[in-house]
């Protein structure tokens, strides 16, 4: 498989950046009332969207595999910007010291590994259940047909 790679840089001293995927380039930056020139959606946003568009286009690739045809699909992914993380100060911020900071992110981080779920949720094209399928088979009025 080949490897993604997308590029971001700061546009000049502002809060913008541009992403740079294959020959397309995008405007990342924040709304004005949260410090920005509001020129382009927030990484958050793109991360929905992308995330969205990821499963509309699997979805579809599956069904054209399978000869269903589907037109009008929708999907809408929801997300929430939650409070702003503690920042820390020279002494730490919240009294604790950089090095104890970096230590709790430490085990933090190792814990997360251990509990790192074992198997994948993707699913290639050719592995999507037979009810997804067959929901897909309902929508575009046709039998879904047996593998």
């Amino acid at each position: 498989m080949a490897d993604l790679v997308v590029t971001v840089k700061q546009l000049q001293q502002s809060s913008t950046s541009e992403s740079a995927i294959r020959e397309h380039k995008v405007l990342v930056d924040r709304p004005g009332d949260k410090g920005g020139q509001d020129r382009g959606p927030m990484g958050g946003e793109l991360l929905l969207a992308a995330l969205g568009g990821c499963f509309m286009s699997n979805l579809i690739a599956a069904a054209g595999a399978r000869s269903v045809t589907v037109e009008g699909l929708a999907v809408v992914v929801r997300g929430w910007l939650a409070a702003a993380p503690p920042r820390l100060d020279r002494d730490g911020g919240t009294g604790a010291s950089r090095r104890s900071y970096g230590a709790r992110q430490a085990r933090h981080h190792r814990r997360a590994r251990l509990h790192r779920p074992q198997h994948s949720v993707a699913r290639r094209p050719d592995q999507d259940s037979p009810d997804l399928i067959a929901r897909l088979a309902r929508v575009a009025g046709r039998k879904p047909h047996a593998r």
